[in-house]
């Protein structure tokens, strides 16, 4: 995964060019089975290259998986605790109604209130 590079271009480029990159659907943080997401500590999405809605909404904390779990939530006391890690939530894949287990990692960005998050769903490849 390639979150530490996405971490890093925020402060070797900014963060308006990081928000561009990160956000593209052909760009570098999207590959095969997954791609990369950049949010703020208020769990204000500042880019999702897949749920390009999710940046207009005043933050995501609300969004719970299938088991009522707030992941957004999660993401953000671990970003500001430990600052990486990962967090286990059920999720469907797309198109699909049925719940998956599915492992974001998250990694903050050094020096900001910024992380970003790759996911995966246990079991294969998300398309």
């Amino acid at each position: 995964m390639k979150r530490h590079e996405a971490a890093a271009l925020i402060n070797s480029k900014g963060l308006d060019e990081a928000i561009k990159e990160i956000a593209g659907r052909e760009g570098p943080f999207v590959w095969k089975d997954s791609y990369e997401f950049l949010m703020n500590m208020d769990g204000k999405m500042l880019a999702h290259p897949m749920q390009s809605e999710l940046t207009k909404l005043p933050h995501c904390l609300l969004i719970t998986d299938s088991t009522e779990k707030a992941l957004f939530v999660s993401f953000v006391n671990l970003a500001k605790t430990v600052g990486h890690g990962r967090v286990e939530y059920m999720w469907p894949r797309p198109g699909h109604k049925s719940p998956l287990k599915k492992i974001m990692y998250i990694y903050r960005a050094r020096g900001r209130d910024l992380f970003v998050g790759a996911r995966v769903y246990v079991g294969g490849m998300m398309y």
